[in-house]
């Protein structure tokens, strides 16, 4: 499912050159910042699940909060901010992207606002399968709690901590406070665009 996620994230990502304004690829870097950081907290918080289960599947994470209450927040916060809920960082960076394109859109391309229709589609039904790894978390299968219940705790290194808590506050500070970052992604932005006119 992370693959599939990486994928259309990419995809979101892309919107900005069919637009190709300083906005857009403000827009973008700001994405890129959420989606890094949103990401290797999803990715700590399986690695360590896999690493004490042998498993990823989604069964793997019943009783987590019990076997590690931080891994079941982590990837929780992650999971709400790849579904683009506020007050996440995911929420922002496909809110500026989805902008920009609405505006070129309005502007004068009804393709562009095409586009933005089918990515808004997309962020609602990814909802549904963000969503469905919390409850797989918080509220497992019946089959997944009894096999899972009587799990160890999981082993949470100190460094693997100071990694998890600093992707955590990168999934909510851009999410809270946007104007802080804004201004690193519009001088980025400027950049790029310089470099290709």
């Amino acid at each position: 499912m992370i693959a599939f996620s990486g994928i259309a994230n990419a995809g979101y990502m892309m919107m900005a050159f069919a637009v190709g304004d300083a906005m857009a690829f403000s827009a973008m870097f700001y994405y890129l910042i959420a989606y890094t950081f949103t990401i290797m907290g999803a990715f700590l918080a399986i690695t360590l699940v896999e690493s004490e289960v042998g498993s990823s599947d989604l069964d793997a994470l019943a009783a987590l909060p019990e076997r590690s209450p931080f891994a079941a927040f982590l990837l929780s916060a992650a999971m709400v901010s790849l579904a683009g809920i506020p007050p996440m960082a995911g929420f922002i960076g496909k809110f500026l992207l989805l902008k920009s394109v609405f505006i070129q859109g309005v502007a004068g391309s009804g393709a562009l606002i095409a586009l933005a229709c089918i990515a808004l589609f997309g962020v609602i039904v990814s909802i549904y399968y963000y969503f469905g790894v919390i409850r797989a978390i918080y509220w497992p299968r019946e089959y997944a709690q009894k096999h899972h219940a009587q799990g160890e705790r999981i082993a949470f290194p100190r460094i693997l901590w100071v990694v998890g808590t600093l992707s955590l506050a990168m999934m909510v500070l851009p999410g809270v406070y946007p104007a802080l970052f804004l201004k690193a992604t519009q001088w980025m932005a400027g950049a790029l665009t310089f470099v290709t006119h």
